[in-house]
């Protein structure tokens, strides 16, 4: 025991307080004059246990490369400032046990309110793509920072900063959205095998035109297929597949059900509205301006029916499409995404309704190659869609 001659912090009398020896650290005792419960260390004594400081001490830091440099305190401090080290980032002081740089109380307080801003390129390698994220220094990396461990009998990439278990970045950094690169919507019918549901979702919109008795039933395949298109776009593919399996055939029939009938719930306020005004004219009560109603009804329609197929598409219960809640709750989560869909779609539409009323004025084939055309650009605006749901699988929280 040594003894050192301190100031008490409360009773202010300067006093003899024993030092353990080697205790440069410092510990508790009790002041000889009032017996108060203080903290001595060599500098003095005090009513709490002081901080550990930073200035003047060495510290091992492991990088983001995984390399193991030498640093005095101040530099870490500002390494932490400048967003460039993390709390899980390993740290020894003066070569002593690694532990995470945020359980040193001399640096916690540096990482109240951290956050670390993630962009889609390697931490080490700006310029390259980042292929793997850790989920505990929240940094990305490419292939070639990722550090290999072996466990169990396979190989587990490590981040080489705080040893985290790395994880696969979500693709869709890397993709665009469909207005980013509108050719795709209009490439994406002639992709794979997406050129013969074109042309079979045109010619069942042709024969439902010529054989008006059976046109459900051929209108009800058709949004079947539609239905198909959304969910396997809305799953990340970019080139149409051979379609649904024969064992999946009961599931798309359910799906094109509820479609087929949110389609029909949709078109009554319509029919009810070109009902009543026309009954009112026919009464000579009416003008032709009461079918000007149907135009705030189309925009609504234009606005709630592609999320409803999107419900019937992507989710395991197709019926959801009935709940105004869920559908608009939906909308309201990718609003922007959503309004350039809902844009993109209405002019893809009058482009739809142009060519087609156009092709009507062809001699014999004319029917024939307006439900073609329609039919191309239904596979078009299915797909626009299902990328729309694809990107923003998160947001919706739809995974």
């Amino acid at each position: 025991m040594t003894m050192h001659r301190f100031p008490c912090p409360l009773c202010k009398s300067e006093q003899a307080f024993e030092l353990p020896a080697g205790g440069e650290a410092g510990g508790w005792g009790s002041c000889p004059g009032c017996g108060s419960h203080v903290f001595v260390t060599p500098a003095g004594a005090f009513t709490e246990k002081p901080r550990p400081t930073a200035s003047g001490r060495t510290y091992w830091l492991v990088t983001p490369t995984g390399e193991t440099v030498q640093e005095d305190g101040a530099v870490i401090q500002r390494l932490i400032r400048m967003r460039k080290a993390t709390p899980a980032d390993q740290v020894a002081v003066e070569e002593g046990v690694f532990v995470p740089l945020g359980s040193l109380p001399e640096f916690a307080p540096l990482f109240a309110g951290f956050t670390l801003p993630v962009g889609k390129e390697c931490v080490n390698h700006p310029g390259r793509p980042a292929v793997h994220a850790c989920p505990q220094c929240h940094r990305r990396f490419c292939g070639d920072c990722a550090v290999a461990s072996q466990a169990g009998g396979r190989t587990m990439a490590l981040c080489p900063a705080c040893r985290g278990l790395l994880q696969a970045t979500d693709r869709r950094l890397f993709e665009k959205h469909w207005w980013q690169e509108p050719e795709t919507a209009f490439l994406y019918p002639f992709q794979g095998l997406a050129w013969a549901t074109s042309l079979g979702i045109g010619f069942l919109l042709w024969f439902g035109q010529l054989l008006i008795p059976i046109s459900l039933p051929i209108y009800f395949i058709g949004l079947a297929y539609i239905v198909h298109i959304i969910m396997s776009v809305s799953r990340g593919a970019k080139i149409m597949d051979a379609g649904p399996d024969i064992g999946d055939i009961t599931h798309l029939l359910g799906r094109g059900a509820a479609a087929f009938l949110i389609t029909v719930l949709i078109a009554i306020p319509f029919v009810v509205l070109n009902l009543w005004a026309l009954g009112r004219m026919v009464m000579g009560g009416g003008s032709v301006l009461m079918f000007l109603w149907n135009l705030p009804l189309a925009v609504l329609a234009f606005i709630y029916y592609p999320m409803a197929l999107g419900v019937v598409a992507v989710w395991d219960n197709a019926w959801l499409c009935f709940r105004p809640d869920l559908v608009i709750g939906a909308i309201f989560r990718i609003p922007r995404e959503y309004a350039i869909l809902v844009f993109g779609l209405f002019i893809i539409t009058v482009i739809d309704l142009i060519v087609t009323l156009a092709c009507r004025f062809v001699p014999i084939v004319g029917g024939l190659l307006a439900g073609l055309v329609s039919g191309y650009f239904l596979v078009a605006r299915s797909y626009m869609l299902g990328r729309v749901l694809y990107m923003n699988e998160e947001p919706l929280g739809w995974s």
